[in-house]
């Protein structure tokens, strides 16, 4: 699996590449799934089945299932993946394999970072199903002002409440290429994709299941902020800091039923104090 991410100027087009093999002298069938970030769309899907390459075409929910229905009706082959509401951020396609064939699956998702604490994160879900030999994740960042406070935080489940934790440190390397422009690559071989599993709790052989995450910031104009123009749009970033914080009323919903057992009302006394 090799998961690449291209962010300029704050916004990225990242790629997930999944390889798979049939072994075996009977068809199976194998499973695509990816966690998309909550913010993030998807803008194109590649299966490459035995050197041929089956696109999906991306369209409105209604209109996908009209086309898909016509394209039944007529007797043409056709497949069609739907996310629900409740699990609109995971994308699962799965395909039959002959024997003795390969697969190749191309997801490319967009999305427009968001600035948090004084920096921007991209968050990258790896959930490969199992150790594998070739894992890898590379982050390219270009930006139009010098890049600040570049880092690799710890790994993170996506759940965690409290403190990152050391022994979760990705150990990615981070090349600085210029003052606007930094390549952040993550590998871990499958030893350590079994360690950081075990970290996590889950089982060794179900491979790294986990987030991996990049926080950035640039420079800032302190007077009116930075306007980009690229094909007739434009955006601007605009964040003062000598402005006063909103006032803000806070109301906490806490759980105490017999569901948070254990680690969960731990997490949340942990969080109240």
């Amino acid at each position: 699996m090799r998961i690449t991410s291209n962010i300029r100027n704050r916004f990225a087009h990242t790629t997930v590449t999944s390889r798979v093999r049939n072994s075996v002298d009977k068809p199976q069938e194998a499973v695509f799934s990816v966690v998309l970030p909550e913010a993030a769309y998807i803008s194109g899907f590649v299966m490459e089945i035995d050197g041929k390459n089956y696109t999906a075409y991306v369209k409105e929910k209604e209109e996908a299932k009209r086309v898909y229905e016509q394209a039944v009706a007529s007797g043409a082959g056709a497949a069609h993946v739907a996310v629900s509401a409740r699990d609109s951020n995971r994308f699962v396609v799965s395909v039959n394999i002959e024997p003795e064939s390969k697969a190749v699956f191309y997801l490319t998702y967009e999305q427009l970072l968001g600035r948090k604490d004084s920096r921007y994160e991209q968050i990258i879900n790896i959930h490969p199903g199992q150790a594998v030999k070739d894992l890898s994740v590379e982050v390219v960042i270009a930006e139009s002002r010098k890049i600040t406070d570049l880092k690799a935080p710890p790994l993170r489940s996506g759940n965690e409440i409290g403190t990152d934790k050391p022994e979760l440190d990705p150990r990615a390397d981070i090349e600085i290429v210029n003052d606007t422009a930094a390549v952040v690559t993550f590998s871990p071989n499958v030893e350590r994709q079994k360690e950081l599993a075990h970290v996590f709790g889950t089982k060794e052989e179900e491979g790294l299941s986990g987030q991996f995450v990049v926080q950035y910031d640039v420079e800032r104009d302190p007077s009116g902020g930075e306007v980009l123009i690229q094909d007739g749009y434009f955006v601007h970033f605009f964040a003062p800091k000598d402005l006063e914080p909103l006032p803000k009323h806070v109301v906490f919903v806490l759980d105490t039923s017999g569901s948070m057992w254990g680690q969960k009302i731990q997490q949340l006394i942990q969080a109240m104090h």
